[in-house]
Parts: structure tokens; sequence; C-alpha cells
């Protein structure tokens, strides 16, 4: 199989170096191993566009950054994403808030019943520092906050980077 590094990738690693330094796997990953970029965050209702948290149009305009990137193929084949919408439904004294999204369990630390997002971008080992920093740039440095999270195949995190 050719490489997955295209040249928008290349380019986005060499912009992000010193972002890129905080990705540190926990165990080596293979250039063809499959996994993909996991972000968790409380959905924020308030549509103020000067605060830097999840509103309705930060999420409308990171999605179109990804979309866009990923369609046209800069993200190398295979790349592709998905976002989802979950609410947190019960309080769970000793673990946080509890919800549902899709098929699987959320866990989180603080909320109040408020809804989350989930954003998966799946990718090949080869690249995953390169779909960090594209994160990093669609989601305006929001990514740090969420405790995002490379997922191989086995369910394992192998890549954790940033949250509160």
């Amino acid at each position: 199989m050719p490489s997955q590094l295209t040249s928008s990738l290349k380019i986005l690693r060499q912009k992000c170096t010193k972002i890129l330094e905080a990705v540190q796997p926990l165990r080596p990953i293979g250039d063809r191993e499959r996994g993909h970029w996991r972000l968790t965050f409380e959905i924020d209702t308030d549509e103020d566009e000067d605060n830097n948290n999840w509103n309705k149009t930060s999420r409308e305009k990171m999605w179109e950054w990804l979309a866009s990137f990923i369609s046209r193929g800069y993200g190398g084949w295979g790349a592709w994403a998905t976002f989802e919408e979950g609410k947190l439904e019960r309080f769970d004294g000793e673990d946080g808030w509890i919800g549902e999204m899709g098929d699987q369990e959320l866990i989180m630390g603080e909320g109040d019943g408020s809804p989350v997002g989930r954003v998966k971008v799946f990718c090949w080992g080869e690249v995953v520092l390169e779909i960090y920093a594209l994160l990093f740039l669609a989601t305006n440095r929001r990514v740090k906050r969420c405790g995002a999270q490379w997922i191989d195949t086995n369910g394992e995190a192998v890549v954790v980077v940033g949250g509160d």
C-alpha cells in the first residue's frame, strides 16, 4: 500500500511541529494500523460568537473544515469522519455524569444533563500526528481541552492528548 502521507498532511506537520510535541503514543503505532481520533465534549447552547466553547457556530465551522479537507482526499486514502450528539442523563457520584451516545455509554466528569458531542476521525497509523494537527486547526485549538484520544481497533487508547 502506498504512503498515506499526502502533501497537505506533510505541510500540516511542518507548520504544527510545536503542537505535535504533545502527541506521545503509549506504544509504537504501525503505519498500517487502523484507528480513530475521538473527541468528546459538552455542547454549549450559548451562541455568543466570542466564547471559546462548543456552540453551534463552532461545531459547524469545525465540521465544514474537516469535511472539506477529508472529502478532497487531503487526509489520505481511508480517512473519514463522523459527528454524533448525545445527552448526559444521570449522575453517578463516583464517575460523574453518564449518558448514551449511539450504542456507547459516556462518562464525563462534569455536566448537568447537558448535550454532548463526539467527533471521530478514522485514519491509518502512519498519519496519526498529522490528523491531530488537522483537528487542532479545525477545532480552533479546542481539541486541547477535550482529552483527545487515538483509539486502536481493539478499543484501546494509544494516544491521549490534553483535557482539563
